[in-house]
């Protein structure tokens, strides 16, 4: 089965393919394998931790995933992956008056977009973006602790990212 991309993940690739990591923030020894690893292993969210801002901080793309060849795409960035000083991808994660936990996402060259937060019988947490293809990409999510978000694409293995957030 071939997984086709949306276009957004290929500017992403190609920009972090063009802009280096924060070396005091890489682990040159990140992979997807670590990722998934770290995502078995994470709880599910707690409600009341998501709230706030998030942005990520560790992005991974395996080249079977995306189908070319050479070495899997990986980026860092302590404070969040950034592209010309601004941020790929932030999530604002909020509770709305009918108690539905709803993410405001904002990822670069995008318009924000608002999206309700659903969660999997296990508790998982779901993450739908709109990345402009015939259908929505959906990301799996879980916690490492209060403060780290683990998603990884929902479709086939070999694609995910690591939020952190932010303190007020």
């Amino acid at each position: 089965m071939r997984v086709f991309l949306p276009l957004t993940l290929f500017l992403l690739i190609a920009a972090a393919q063009q802009t280096p990591s924060n070396p005091a923030c890489s682990d040159p020894s990140y992979s997807w394998q670590k990722l998934d690893a770290t995502f078995q292993k994470a709880k599910v969210p707690a409600k009341q931790d998501l709230a706030g801002k998030w942005v990520m901080t560790e992005f991974v793309m395996t080249r079977s995933f995306s189908g070319g060849h050479g070495k899997d795409l990986v980026q860092s960035g302590c404070d969040g992956i950034k592209r010309n000083g601004e941020l790929e991808w932030a999530l604002k994660f909020s509770a709305k008056q009918d108690g539905h936990l709803a993410a405001n996402s904002k990822k670069i060259g995008d318009s924000p977009q608002d999206r309700r937060i659903r969660f999997e019988p296990d508790g998982t947490l779901i993450l739908e973006q709109d990345d402009g293809g015939d259908s929505m990409t959906v990301y799996r999510c879980r916690t490492t602790n209060s403060k780290t978000l683990v998603c990884v694409y929902n479709g086939a293995p070999g694609h995910g990212m690591e939020f952190r957030k932010q303190e007020k």
